[in-house]
């Protein structure tokens, strides 16, 4: 699961961190919309939404490579404007990272809950909707700064719209 960064490591410039975050975002975002009962167990979708999130992965995926080029080639300066360099980005990397710490630490208890509780649920989806919310915030200003990546954060807000518990969903 998603998002582990190495801070460290003198070789991970912010580019570098970057790439990693669109990297982990993509991996993310695929277990969600294909292995939501396993990544966050007791999620599911509104009846529908999961055929519609497949078909928005399929044209939203090509926009990752092109967010890839546009990091490489993008002013440092267009970077700093939208605090996606130096200590701000790591800042904002830092709390994803903590966010999807707690989001993992839920999702493990539901895992291995003999009774998942709806209290366990309404846990993840409350902590999956602060993760989202924070990958919101950095695709933003993304976006922002490489003119690209908007179907990317679209593709985002529509499956956490879709998400819903299994309570709401058999009823």
């Amino acid at each position: 699961m998603p998002f582990r960064f190495e801070f460290d490591d003198p070789e991970n410039t912010d580019r570098v961190l970057l790439h990693e975050f669109i990297r982990q975002l993509r991996v993310l975002l695929i277990n969600l919309i294909y292995e939501t009962g396993y990544t966050a167990p007791g999620l599911g979708f509104i009846a529908g939404t999961r055929e519609q999130l497949e078909i928005l992965w399929r044209e939203t995926e090509p926009e990752f490579d092109r967010v890839n080029i546009a990091i490489d080639r993008v002013e440092t300066r267009n970077l700093e404007s939208v605090g996606l360099a130096k200590s701000a980005l790591r800042a904002k990397l830092n709390i994803l990272q903590l966010f999807a710490q707690r989001f993992r630490n839920a999702a493990d208890a539901a895992r291995n809950a003999d009774v998942g509780g709806i209290g366990l649920i309404r846990r993840m989806v409350r902590l999956l909707s602060q993760l989202l919310g924070v990958i919101n915030t950095i695709l933003g200003s993304l976006a922002k700064a490489l003119g690209k990546g908007e179907a990317i954060k679209e593709l985002k807000d529509m499956l956490e719209h879709a998400i819903e518990t299994e309570e709401v969903i058999d009823d």
